[in-house]
């Protein structure tokens, strides 16, 4: 792509030059580009892409409405984005889970459970689930930040005096109320 240094009067134009080409705003600088080309016809994952994106639209109004989940996405703006596309953007992506680490947990009170998590923005929360062999619930819980990092520690409070298909989950928020969860089974 050719680069080139355009009048200022062009710096926060956007749309259609002509009939091949278009003019469009991405992270604060003016680009020309060649028309995208479509078939007229929408793939499934296009529709899902499309309904998502509304969504994500819908969300980033919310957010707006909100003054302290607003003021989160003002502070996170940089390189000519806004707040409200950080917002779209945190609608569109969700947490992980990466790791569910059991090897302190041995089903006595105060056995660690770790759980590393992330989002392109913000967790707002990570809750661990144990349930014993048979699907009863022994224990839930909020895990705990570790120094503003992706770790999140849970200490476990009830004895568990049969670990053999225990099962572990961890389940992980964020802003938009996205919730992602991982098992583990001992």
């Amino acid at each position: 792509m050719t680069k080139i240094k355009v009048a200022e009067v062009f710096e926060s134009m956007s749309g259609r030059y002509g009939k091949k080409h278009v003019l469009r705003s991405v992270d604060g600088r003016t680009i020309l580009a060649g028309r995208p080309k479509r078939s007229g016809v929408k793939t499934p994952k296009q529709t899902e892409f499309e309904n998502r994106f509304k969504e994500a639209v819908k969300y980033a109004v919310f957010a707006k409405d909100n003054p302290m989940l607003w003021q989160k996405y003002e502070s996170m703006t940089s390189n000519g984005k806004s707040a409200y596309n950080r917002a779209v953007g945190d609608f569109i992506s969700v947490p992980t889970v990466n790791d569910v680490d059991v090897t302190g947990y041995a089903g006595q009170p105060g056995g660690r459970i770790i759980v590393t998590a992330m989002d392109k923005f913000e967790v707002i929360g990570v809750t661990v689930s144990i349930k014993k062999a048979d699907g009863t619930l022994l224990e839930e819980g909020p895990a705990q930040q570790r120094d503003q990092t992706n770790f999140y520690v849970y200490y476990a409070t009830l004895e568990n005096q049969d670990l053999a298909g225990t099962e572990v989950t961890a389940t992980v928020t964020d802003n938009p109320g996205h919730m992602v969860t991982e098992s583990v089974t001992l």
